[in-house]
């Protein structure tokens, strides 16, 4: 999930924390210094400025990321990575990563806990609370999407992809090696231009080698807006696009298979 923390941020003034000397804090001390943090800041608005559940939610959700062991984990690996320069070993690292995940429980009064994919406790919060975390969270990934890419109108698509990555194509037609996870997209772009100048007729061809046999759907832009996209399963994946138009074209995949999966010698062919 891809979480653009001043964006979270955005609802309410900074404040300060002391660190131990270890320089760690508990997520349940991050908890406890927001909401108090909140709590007094609902009580004093300010003019045009108004913090809703949401809000609340993901300035909790930013400052447990923030400070948490979360924080690093997602700055190490948010569904998309260039594999340039990396070991075998590194990229099936990643690949491993990906398949694992989070979890939670929910007690008899309604409070739940979070837990990291190691099966550790990260914090606590009562119903109301991880309703707007929840809500929280979907919101500023959706927003963290939309603000990633000038290549597509995000809202036009049928549903927002956990992130977007722009891939810039050479003029032979090359682009880097990279590794994606499940429900992350990325879209190919001409390097140096918004978008591929194509008449009605033209062909183009994304071919992406790898042993495995996975899903990818593959969809294009036209014009910054989202068309339909096919969904294939196979290994060593390539998919031809048929123009239907003139106009400015970038083309794009979405990983669906589970865990992830790296891409070899890629390539974007315009006839």
């Amino acid at each position: 999930m891809k979480i653009k923390i001043s964006d979270m941020l955005d609802t309410t003034d900074g404040f300060d924390l002391e660190l131990p000397e270890d320089g760690m804090v508990s997520a349940e001390k991050i908890k406890e210094v927001t909401m108090r943090k909140l709590h007094d800041t609902q009580g004093a608005p300010r003019r045009g400025r108004r913090i809703s559940k949401a809000g609340v939610a993901a300035i909790v959700a930013a400052a447990v990321l923030a400070l948490s062991g979360a924080a690093y984990a997602v700055s190490q690996w948010t569904g998309f990575a260039s594999t340039e320069g990396l070991t075998n070993r590194q990229i099936q690292a990643l690949i491993d990563s990906a398949s694992q995940t989070s979890s939670q429980s929910v007690d008899r009064d309604g409070n739940v806990t979070y837990y990291d994919e190691n099966g550790n406790e990260e914090f606590t919060l009562t119903a109301e609370e991880a309703a707007a975390y929840e809500q929280g969270l979907l919101e500023a990934r959706g927003q963290a999407v939309r603000d990633s890419t000038t290549l597509v109108d995000v809202d036009t698509m049928d549903m927002i992809p956990n992130s977007i990555t722009e891939v810039a194509v050479g003029e032979d037609g090359s682009f880097e090696d990279f590794i994606i996870s499940n429900g992350h997209m990325a879209i190919f772009y001409p390097e140096g231009s918004q978008g591929y100048d194509l008449k009605a007729g033209d062909t183009v061809t994304l071919t992406l080698p790898t042993d495995e046999v996975c899903y990818l759907a593959y969809g294009m832009t036209q014009d910054g807006v989202a068309t339909e996209c096919d969904v294939v399963q196979k290994a060593d994946q390539s998919y031809t696009f048929e123009i239907p138009e003139d106009g400015l074209y970038c083309f794009y995949i979405i990983y669906y298979s589970a865990g992830a999966d790296a891409f070899t010698g890629g390539s974007l062919t315009v006839n």
